[in-house]
């Protein structure tokens, strides 16, 4: 059923919105902190804030292709915001560490990449083989997000570990 592709795309768009925003916290996190050895640098965190822009046109284009609004919300785009709220508060926190911040982003990536394998499912299940291997796309890049964000929490963690820098990160 077609309303059920929308909710669901509905919801992509919902958290999209959100990762951006997480994106610019963290930027603003690597800008006053600073980073570390095998840590992210800012074109590194901008690449994938670019890849997310990207994730939210694709879903705002595939909305009006099946003739629905972008801007109206769903059930579970609903949900998605109050789910990610904390996620957002925990980044805001001024004492909250770039360390700490992409913790919680590489959480927000793991809720994204799975959410885009049950929008390729479903898409699959209605029908619409045409946006579901667009989705494809946006599933492998979130793959890769995920293999970065873990290789930058755990060259932190082993730093730390360590001894080698301290936590101000």
């Amino acid at each position: 059923m077609t309303s059920v592709l929308v909710d669901k795309i509905s919801e992509r768009a919902s958290f999209e919105r959100i990762v951006i925003r997480l994106y610019d916290l963290a930027l603003a996190k690597l800008d006053q902190r600073g980073t570390w050895d095998g840590g992210p640098t800012r074109a590194d965190l901008e690449e994938i804030r670019a890849d997310e822009a990207r994730h939210l046109e694709l879903l705002v284009e595939a909305m009006r292709e099946l003739g629905a609004d972008p801007a109206a919300p769903t059930p579970s785009a609903a949900l998605s915001l109050v789910e990610a709220r904390g996620l957002e508060d925990a980044l805001s926190e001024p004492d909250t560490t770039l360390a700490q911040a992409l913790h919680a982003v590489q959480f927000a990536e793991l809720a994204d990449r799975d959410g885009w394998d049950l929008l390729i499912d479903v898409a699959d299940a209605v029908s619409h083989r045409a946006l579901s291997a667009r989705f494809r796309t946006a599933a492998n890049d979130e793959i890769s997000h995920l293999t970065k964000m873990r290789s930058w929490t755990r060259a932190f963690a082993m730093i730390e570990a360590k001894g080698e820098q301290p936590t101000m990160f």
